[in-house]
């Protein structure tokens, strides 16, 4: 059984076309020499077959979470990281950011390679956020909106607020003093 590190770039590029204009994998067509008997017909026809139905059409399906994934002999793997592994020819150091954070766009401008801390730094508005920015809420016991931040050393408060907009502010002044990218916190596309 084949692993992550069994796929190369080499394999990736002779396997997948790279649109750099929209940051798609499109499969290429292939030669029977890459298939195998299924003991019933030859590797001439499941090829033939394979080609048929998949050869020039985009590779890999979107996921509930948005991200687009897939098998490469028989190893799931997420688009941006074959992406990252053609382009580059080695996988990231670190993890894979969408700049804009739409993880469907792959392209290699919207791709970077940072470090957890960093990537939890650009990330979009939860979908069970109620007041419509990262780390503001009501506090009914105080009456008040609390912000906060979580950094490296922990959640770090921020302060009691009377109204929403002095704690989004306070919470905005904290992204920026600790280098948030200028999209977290966005909606979801």
């Amino acid at each position: 059984m084949a692993n992550r590190a069994d796929i190369t770039p080499e394999m990736c590029r002779q396997l997948l076309r790279y649109d750099p204009e929209t940051g798609k994998l499109y499969w290429r067509e292939r030669l029977p020499a890459t298939f195998r008997s299924d003991g019933a017909r030859p590797p001439e026809w499941n090829c033939a077959v394979w080609n048929r139905q998949r050869a020039g059409k985009e590779a890999l399906k979107a996921t509930s979470h948005g991200y687009r994934h897939g098998s490469i002999n028989g190893v799931m793997l997420q688009a941006h990281h074959v992406v990252w592994l053609m382009a580059y020819g080695a996988p990231p150091s670190g993890f894979i950011d969408h700049i804009d954070g739409d993880p469907l766009n792959n392209r290699l401008n919207n791709l970077r390679d940072v470090s957890a801390s960093i990537n939890s730094r650009n990330r979009v508005l939860g979908v069970n956020n109620k007041s419509g920015h990262h780390g503001v809420c009501w506090r009914e016991r105080s009456g008040k909106w609390e912000a906060h931040i979580g950094l490296k050393d922990g959640q770090k408060f921020l302060g009691m607020f009377k109204t929403k907009e002095e704690a989004v502010a306070a919470r905005l002044a904290a992204e920026k003093a600790n280098g948030f990218h200028a999209n977290h916190g966005r909606m979801r596309a």
